[in-house]
């Protein structure tokens, strides 16, 4: 069962079938399950946990184009919307 608040958030996702399959934890986020690499928070540019994770050669402003750097290491790749 999705929690009241998230469904609240986002009411079209019950709808879309989702399901909660795992307990929330500070260790991981939406990045590092994208990259299929879910040990480690990676949005720490600068590291503040021990598993916190910002991958080397992507710069570490913040910035839109440093996401998509990060996303296309990872071989996502542009598209137009």
């Amino acid at each position: 069962m999705l929690p009241s608040a998230l469904v609240k958030k986002f009411p079209k996702l019950p709808a879309d079938g989702a399901e909660k399959t795992s307990d929330p934890t500070p260790q991981y986020n939406c990045i590092a399950w994208a990259a299929e690499k879910d040990q480690h928070r990676w949005w720490q540019p600068i590291k503040e946990e021990s598993w916190d994770h910002w991958p080397e050669g992507v710069p570490d402003d913040y910035s839109f184009e440093s996401f998509v750097i990060l996303f296309e290491k990872m071989g996502y790749e542009k598209c137009g919307f």
